[in-house]
């Protein structure tokens, strides 16, 4: 919570700061300004919209609408609709499906759980780096693995990486991309979506980078 509460101050801050220069009247480029005060409002929109999702999970009031989707439809929409984003940070998208894999889900949750390690990888990948994202089944379950080629994660740091809060402090720096909030919520909301849907959440040490993978029951 210490960490939360300071991420949620650093905007509040610059949002202050910002705010008293163009009341008094003393900003050179109010143009500038005005769309820095946008950026920092959607960092804290984010970032009460992740708490008061995982706030929900806590309590236990994740109620998932399921329904036969196809998963390869899914992570590809969200491949497509994040293809400008990482492109603005020249990082491209690749998606790797060799053929249509079904699973029993709730599409809005579970797009917002590969959302957040799509976005996770595109802000951890360095200019000119290749994020893949895969669509396959493998022992009766679907799967979605997404690999980025960035600095990785250090060993003793795997075990925390979908812990509440936690950030790294080694090889994975702090957010560049801005579109997540920051606070290290959003991996601790994709694995409680997977789990709350009967499947798992992990991620392993890849040469370069890092490779996420969610598994999901079949129909």
């Amino acid at each position: 919570m210490a960490r939360i509460a300071h991420d949620l101050l650093a905007p509040l801050a610059s949002i202050r700061a910002i705010a008293e220069t163009l009341e008094d009247g003393l900003s050179p480029e109010p143009e500038r300004h005005a769309r820095q005060l946008g950026s920092h409002v959607t960092r804290l929109h984010s970032l009460i919209g992740d708490l008061f999702e995982l706030s929900r999970i806590d309590a236990g009031a994740l109620a998932l609408a399921r329904q036969t989707v196809s998963l390869t439809d899914l992570v590809s929409d969200i491949v497509a609709d994040y293809g400008p984003l990482a492109a603005q940070h020249e990082v491209a998208l690749e998606i790797v499906a060799t053929s249509s894999v079904t699973a029993d889900v709730d599409p809005s949750a579970l797009s917002r759980a590969v959302t957040n390690v799509l976005v996770n990888a595109i802000e951890h990948s360095p200019a000119g780096g290749l994020v893949t994202v895969g669509v396959g089944a493998v022992e009766g379950a679907a799967r979605v693995r997404v690999r980025d080629r960035g600095p990785g994660i250090d060993a003793d740091d795997l075990p925390h990486v979908f812990e509440a809060g936690w950030r790294a402090t080694s090889a994975r720096t702090a957010p560049r991309v801005g579109l997540a909030g920051g606070a290290g919520l959003g991996l601790a909301i994709t694995r409680a979506i997977l789990e709350a849907h009967g499947g798992s959440a992990s991620v392993a040490r890849a040469e370069p980078g890092a490779e996420f993978t969610l598994l999901l029951p079949r129909p």
